[in-house]
């Protein structure tokens, strides 16, 4: 037992290369995330309209998924990669005026005349909801460190975000007559509002690990993910901003 081990305890090896000690991990991870989004008029003459989308669309679930290999030497420096899956839920709730329904109440007698009408007019209103889909594809670039101690394992991550695939489904008010218009990047006909692919994005997270057996390990994360630049089009006249908070469950 070297110095290392009789300080920090044994690390759990799931493969060595020569005398680096390099050991290379898998991690199945999962997180239930809390999203921040920001929604800002590029000219102030369109405040008005940044307010109407605000008050239309409000936040539902969001998560992330993700499998990702880490390549940890003997002083515990990491570097990470693999691929990430999240997904941002937005409801969008119109209301589309009222509506009057007409019916007619008939009496009938025993040989099915018509013995008298009656006219019921009812009032209701009409509303258009749609669940909104925001849905990203990554691949992390990541440096770490960690720190063995008894059964447990900590650490520190940061790097970016790089995006294979970003598609939204959806609709929300048309910046020409505040209507109800879809955004769907599926739809060949929809506004054309969001960048098919997203800018480079930032990721830090702090860890516990906890060593169930030599090669098996619980994960518990707390990450915040960050896409500094607008997710919309350079022509749109709103930028679109997300800043997603949330806790990695998984096992390494």
């Amino acid at each position: 037992m070297d110095q290392e081990d009789g300080l920090f305890g044994n690390d759990p090896e799931c493969a060595k290369f020569s005398k680096g000690h390099i050991r290379i991990y898998a991690d199945i991870l999962a997180s239930p995330d809390f999203t921040f989004r920001k929604l800002a008029p590029k000219n102030p003459v369109h405040s008005e309209y940044a307010e109407s989308r605000d008050l239309t669309e409000s936040p539902e679930y969001n998560f992330s998924t993700g499998l990702r290999f880490s390549a940890v030497s003997g002083f515990g420096l990491a570097l990470r990669t693999g691929v990430n899956y999240s997904e941002i839920s937005e409801k969008f709730e119109y209301f589309n005026g009222s509506a009057v329904n007409v019916t007619i109440d008939y009496t009938y007698g025993p040989n099915g005349e018509i013995i008298s009408a009656d006219t019921v007019i009812t009032t209701g209103q009409r509303f258009k909801t749609t669940f909104n889909k925001y849905r990203t594809l990554d691949i992390p670039i990541l440096l770490g460190y960690e720190v063995n101690y008894k059964k447990f394992v900590f650490t520190i991550n940061g790097g970016a975000y790089l995006n294979l695939i970003f598609e939204q489904k959806g609709d929300f008010l048309s910046p020409v007559d505040n209507q109800p218009v879809n955004f769907s990047s599926s739809n060949p006909n929809a506004y054309p509002a969001f960048k098919d692919k997203l800018d480079l994005g930032w990721y830090g997270s702090v860890g516990i690990h906890y060593k169930i057996k030599p090669r098996l390990q619980l994960i518990v994360e707390p990450h915040f993910k960050l896409y500094p630049k607008s997710i919309t089009q350079d022509n749109y006249i709103l930028d679109q901003k997300y800043l997603t908070t949330g806790v990695f469950f998984g096992i390494r």
